[in-house]
């Protein structure tokens, strides 16, 4: 151990295993503890990490299934600051640990990340990759592309601290609080063996087999460069700040080889060997070290925490917590005593009102708004469609995803920018001031609540519909989870929360020329399953669920009219927008050969298929559908699950029902893995 402390080694580690993170689709991070998997337990960034894992394993073992590897390594870089002299802010625990490396492969270095996240040029990688190096966690220390020049590293050290969802100052005290620990390792230029994943079955799982002298201590290479930043190195405190302002740097190499800095000839301020000997050693910086100078904004920061250093150390306290939390998603996930209040990179939704509103009355209103019998504060008439409905619902519900576990209906962000100016949402606003007349009604309703349950509301009206219509009665009821809170633009981190954009909303037909494979990207982000999408896709077209740029649509015939609605609904209470909750969307899919509308097109874009030849169904309107649909139906896995629910409307609706269910309360947790919804009174 460095001067006879693992102390720096356990921050390096939690850092190297939160570091990953990307805020673009939220992969990475310490949640699920994948650094002991390839590709990441071989990276070159974490050389002889995996004997910090095996220092470990005594408390791992100790504890088993009680802790994880994520919470554990986190909470070892948090113990390990605590005794450098740093409380951290607290400890969010519940991460779950992975069975294997899988979700690191779009990280890279991976087949996967070629294909989906290139880097032609490796050192200029970019967005939405997290890091400009494959193997690095964010840049290279020794200067854009190993070139040592300072000032040419200050943008890609701002832009790759922003792809994890760090602003100036949270980067600047990272590295300043991280820099005060510890040293660099590169004795030689000889380096070190094979990493893990190509050192054979010998090794044991080991890799990195140092070949300066011993391979330890003084002779122990992780990074090629080599020396202290600190004449502190076991000490939390600002001298890093110091030492970086007040002297200055030349480059030089290192005994590794590497580019690095050194102290010019003002002073010969040292720190001790690693093995604590009378030998002392001279101070170093990284060329990225040495940037922060080259920049005004950086360089004030600097300056300010080294001015304060209270300031500094509450600054790094936060943005550590942050670094070591962000892929946990909400704080209703975190377990333990030690959780600290919600910050706001966690998205804080607060608690809805004590005093729940009467849902079959709030259900009631929505069904009269449905029917055009609710009416505003003028006591003009206001009506909504089952498909505006359902699609406010979806569009609310369909930000989340499953990776860092952050966007969802729970907050109605979809109020608020920049989530109410996506393209995907135009006409959202519309429908809500439609809502507002039930809201008005229910002082205790959140708006999070209402716009989920309007949209489950119109797909069991439209159920009924069609059940009234084939004189039966509904095989299955779409069932509303309740307990959501309202989220403040105080509590929205708008910058941060533009990435939760959905590029594609296959179940609004937006937009109309999606691909598939976009599709299916976007909804395996989200964590629906081919099945589940589907049946989603399938309840939405037929109640018209579109976005405004697919008015042209006609995917099942045209609405109900009230003449056809069955006698048992009354004349008053049927409207001209009726829609059906079947399967038709599906068979006609599945039956009909589709060629392109030519004269109809998306601002140009095209996009819009008829049934071929002349026999198109005129009495119904005239069949459209989108490039999409055609998309989907001509996919062989999509395909066959449409196929599926054509040929047996009651297992359509029973996925659909599970779907939508479990999609509208994704974003609903108790602890890492527990719901509300597991247990409430769900109707």
């Amino acid at each position: 151990a460095d001067y006879g402390n693992y102390g720096p080694m356990m921050v390096r580690l939690a850092w190297h295993s939160a570091g990953t993170y990307r805020v673009f689709d939220g992969r990475g991070g310490v949640n699920g503890a994948r650094q002991r998997f390839p590709p990441e337990n071989s990276w070159d960034d974490n050389v002889n990490l995996d004997k910090a894992r095996w220092l470990l394993e005594p408390v791992k073992r100790k504890y088993g299934q009680k802790i994880s590897w994520g919470d554990l390594i986190v909470l070892a870089g948090d113990t390990a600051l605590e005794t450098a002299g740093l409380k951290p802010l607290g400890f969010c625990g519940g991460r779950v640990d992975d069975i294997d490396g899988t979700k690191s492969l779009p990280l890279g270095p991976s087949a996967e990340q070629e294909r989906d996240f290139p880097c032609p040029v490796n050192g200029d990688c970019h967005a939405p990759l997290g890091t400009t190096q494959m193997g690095l966690i964010y840049v290279n220390p020794e200067g854009y592309l190993g070139n040592p020049d300072p000032a040419m590293s200050v943008p890609h050290i701002r832009d790759t601290f922003a792809r994890m969802g760090m602003n100036d100052s949270e980067t600047v005290a990272l590295i300043g609080g991280g820099h005060t620990l510890g040293k660099t390792h590169g004795a030689c230029e000889a380096g070190v063996g094979p990493p893990p994943d190509e050192a054979g079955p010998t090794s044991q799982g080991f890799g990195w087999k140092g070949k300066c002298g011993s391979g330890k201590g003084r002779d122990a290479w992780t990074s090629g460069f080599e020396g202290p930043w600190t004449s502190t190195p076991l000490t939390f405190d600002s001298d890093f700040l110091d030492n970086l302002l007040i002297y200055s740097w030349e480059k030089e190499r290192g005994p590794g080889g590497k580019w690095q800095w050194r102290i010019g000839n003002e002073t010969t301020e040292d720190a001790p060997q690693v093995d604590n000997s009378t030998e002392r050693v001279p101070l170093m910086m990284l060329t990225t070290d040495v940037a922060l100078l080259h920049d005004p904004i950086y360089k004030g920061l600097l300056e300010t925490f080294n001015n304060n250093h209270t300031k500094f150390e509450d600054a790094f306290r936060h943005a550590w917590y942050k670094l070591t939390t962000r892929d946990m998603g909400p704080h209703s996930r975190c377990i333990g005593s030690e959780v600290p209040p919600p910050q706001l990179f966690q998205d804080p939704v607060p608690s809805p009102p004590s005093n729940p509103p009467d849902w079959n009355q709030v259900r009631a209103a929505v069904k009269e708004l449905l029917r055009g019998s609710s009416s505003s504060s003028n006591g003009t008439a206001v009506q909504a469609s089952h498909g505006e409905l359902v699609r406010l619902a979806w569009q609310c519900a369909s930000s989340f995803r499953q990776t860092d576990f952050r966007g969802g209906c729970n907050g109605a962000r979809i109020r608020l920018s920049p989530q109410k100016d996506w393209e995907g949402n135009k006409g959202t606003d519309a429908t809500m001031q439609k809502l507002a007349v039930v809201k008005a009604r229910f002082p205790s309703l959140t708006w999070s609540d209402l716009i989920v349950l309007a949209g489950t509301e119109a797909l069991n009206d439209a159920l009924v519909v069609s059940s009234d219509r084939e004189g039966g009665s509904p095989p299955v009821t779409f069932r509303f989870c309740p307990g959501r809170g309202d989220a403040t633009a105080q509590e929205t981190d708008a910058e941060s929360f533009s990435v939760l954009e959905p590029s594609v909303s296959v179940v609004t037909d937006f937009p109309r020329t999606a691909s598939v494979d976009t599709v299916k990207a976007r909804m395996d982000l989200m964590g629906l399953g081919l099945s589940e999408w589907v049946a989603i896709v399938g309840a939405a077209r037929a109640v018209g669920a579109f976005h405004p740029y697919a008015s042209a649509v006609n995917v099942t015939g045209p609405a109900v009219a009230s003449a056809e609605v069955p006698k048992s609904r009354t004349a008053t209470s049927a409207s001209s927008s009726d829609r059906l909750l079947n399967n038709r969307f599906f068979v006609l899919m599945r039956e009909n050969l589709w060629v392109p509308a030519e004269t109809e097109t998306e601002n140009g874009k095209g996009g819009m298929f008829k049934v071929a030849g002349d026999g198109e169904r005129q009495s119904e309107g005239g069949l459209r559908v989108t490039e999409l649909d055609v998309a989907l139906v001509t996919d062989p896995e999509v395909a066959n699950v449409m196929g599926t629910f054509a040929g047996d409307g009651n297992v359509f609706l029973q996925e659909a029902v599970r779907a939508w269910e479990k999609a509208m309360n994704l974003d609903r947790f108790e602890g890492p893995e527990g719901s509300p919804c597991a247990h409430s009174a769900a109707s």
